[in-house]
């Protein structure tokens, strides 16, 4: 049973910490699905389409009541269809065309789903569970409780940083993207042209932003200017989009002849024309519009957001568990530098 409940955590884990592509990332990114507000891409099909039964099961495995697991296959499939990168890397290929959607107004709606979701478990009566689905019922609460409440952060709406921006989650789709048919490669393809809206839809959330007075850090907006200066100013065929072409991914997947070639130059055109001017574009709105106004050294951390407080004690009770102040914590952590640094000293004297 431990070996059980131990895996079952580690797939949750997994969905709660992927990023963007992910992951981003977010989340991972193909660790798993982004948590709501990283940067990433666009265009995702309806949760409610199809069902990947095979997925369900392998979520619900080892789970005894009938609707905690239709909760859990709920979740699994709201996860694939809200980040079908990931779902790709799984093994799911409802969604092989498709890439998350990270405009505001999804990102709204997937909390949304999230809180009815989190409303069903609560609605559960936890006393006629065995013990280990209360276990179970226990982390998945929590889980969906600690992604709701982080939510005030609103990352999407302020994070520049060189692991989370719409350019390198681009670039990690060759990557989590393999091809190994003539429909593989259709799907890249139709993959590839969403990344121009995908950059669009990451602007739009920064100015909503920029309305707000959120904005990120200057250091992490000059890496990420500096990171994506590099890329355009390399040869393309160098650039991670180009990769498919590189290792004649098309000739394992069978594309051969004329056509293999007619998907080549696509590709070529494709990252070379609209890509390119979007990775531009989103380039110089970081210089023109986000850096003049980013948050300077003396502004790093995100207590000088306005959301920065609610946002640190929603982070510190995710990661720890338990609610504990900032300061403490900070406090905490002076101490044990200092109790270790004087051991130090001790050990250098004998």
């Amino acid at each position: 049973m431990l070996i059980v409940l131990e895996t079952r955590v580690h797939r949750w884990l997994a969905v709660v910490l992927v990023g963007a592509f992910a992951c981003g990332g977010q989340q991972s990114p193909s660790a798993g699905p982004s948590a709501p507000g990283h940067a990433g891409m666009a265009e995702v099909s309806s949760p409610d389409t199809n069902r990947d039964t095979e997925r369900e099961n392998e979520a619900t495995r080892g789970v005894d009541d009938l609707e905690l697991r239709a909760i859990l296959a709920d979740h699994w499939n709201l996860e694939f269809a809200l980040n079908p990168l990931w779902a790709t890397t799984r093994g799911d290929h409802r969604f092989d065309d498709k890439l998350a959607d990270r405009s505001a107004a999804a990102i709204e709606a997937s909390l949304k789903e999230y809180s009815v979701l989190l409303k069903r478990a609560k609605a559960l009566e936890v006393a006629t569970l065995s013990s280990r689905d209360v276990v179970t019922h226990r982390l998945f609460v929590g889980t969906l409780v600690s992604k709701l409440e982080t939510a005030i952060c609103q990352r999407h709406l302020w994070e520049v940083s060189t692991f989370n921006n719409p350019v390198s989650a681009a670039n990690l789709i060759p990557e989590q993207h393999k091809i190994r048919s003539v429909l593989d490669a259709d799907n890249l393809l139709a993959r590839y042209r969403l990344i121009p809206q995908a950059i669009d839809r990451a602007i739009a959330n920064l100015r909503i932003g920029f309305e707000r007075g959120l904005f990120a850090n200057a250091e992490s907006v000059r890496r990420t200017i500096v990171q994506i200066d590099a890329i355009l100013a390399s040869p393309l065929d160098t650039w991670a989009l180009m990769e498919p072409i590189s290792s004649h991914a098309s000739a394992k997947a069978g594309l051969s002849g004329e056509r293999g070639e007619r998907w080549k130059r696509e590709i070529k055109v494709l990252v070379d024309g609209d890509i390119r001017s979007a990775f531009t574009g989103y380039r110089d709105f970081l210089k023109t519009e986000i850096m003049p106004r980013a948050r300077g050294p003396k502004e790093v951390g995100i207590g000088h957001l306005s959301l920065g407080r609610s946002c640190y004690a929603a982070q510190i009770a995710r990661h720890l568990g338990v609610v504990r102040p900032a300061e403490e914590l900070h406090q905490l952590g002076i101490s044990e530098v200092a109790r270790v640094n004087d051991e130090m000293r001790q050990l250098g004297k004998k």
